[in-house]
């Protein structure tokens, strides 16, 4: 029989004794470890547990709020579209405290109305509020700036109207060729024809500018030249 030397049967001791000792360190540290952080883990692990279970909360009290409030806004539209517009008026005040857009597509649904009531002083003061308000989305921001200078055109100051268009008259930004258009009508009504030309001409060579634009654009620009 193979027999295991005197000198080897110690080294092998000694490397379980180093094993056994090496494990009991381990041990002895993992237990130190969990003595002092071991409420911290824990506390951290409830915590995300209890922010998952939150975050989940908000997202379904998020979709309910957004269903119930897009059901307010149909029915306005229903009630509008009816000839019933003081009814679909009062359905779209529900959404001024809203939480969700709807709270500023109701505004502009409001202005809508009142311009066909032909109260053009309130609808223009609800639309200058909201291209001026920071917590409206920046593309409804420019929709209401553009309400505001196109309705009245023709009648308020052309300084006050421009200084609603500068924000986007700027090469690159999406709503430039829009704010160009408009500008350019206001350059004309000032008797700027050549500025306003000029500004067409400009516009229509940025790659940026959409071609439905352009197009408005280049029948603008041969109006001007006869």
């Amino acid at each position: 029989m193979f027999k295991i030397k005197e000198r080897d049967q110690q080294e092998i001791a000694q490397d379980v004794l180093m094993r056994e000792v090496s494990e009991d360190l381990r041990a002895q540290q993992l237990k130190d470890f969990w003595a002092k952080y071991g409420r911290l883990i824990y506390c951290l692990v409830l915590i995300i547990i209890i922010a998952t279970v939150a975050f989940e909360g908000y997202k379904t009290w998020r979709m309910n709020v957004r269903l119930d409030e897009s059901d307010i806004y149909e029915q306005a539209a229903l009630y509008n579209a009816a000839g019933r517009a003081d009814e679909a008026l009062a359905e779209y005040a529900k959404l001024e405290k809203a939480h969700t857009n709807y709270k500023y597509l109701a505004q502009f649904r409001i202005a809508g109305i009142l311009f066909e009531q032909n109260k053009n002083e309130q609808a223009l003061s609800l639309l200058n509020q909201l291209r001026q308000d920071k917590k409206v989305p920046s593309e409804l921001r420019a929709v209401a700036a553009f309400g505001f200078v196109s309705r009245q055109i023709d009648t308020a100051d052309p300084a006050q109207l421009q200084e609603a268009l500068n924000p986007y008259l700027t090469a690159g930004n999406a709503w430039y060729g829009s704010a160009a258009e408009l500008s350019a009508l206001l350059l004309v009504r000032e008797g700027k024809k050549a500025a306003a030309q000029k500004l067409l001409t400009e516009t229509l060579a940025n790659a940026s500018v959409p071609e439905q634009v352009k197009q408005r654009l280049e029948v603008l620009q041969t109006i001007l030249e006869k």
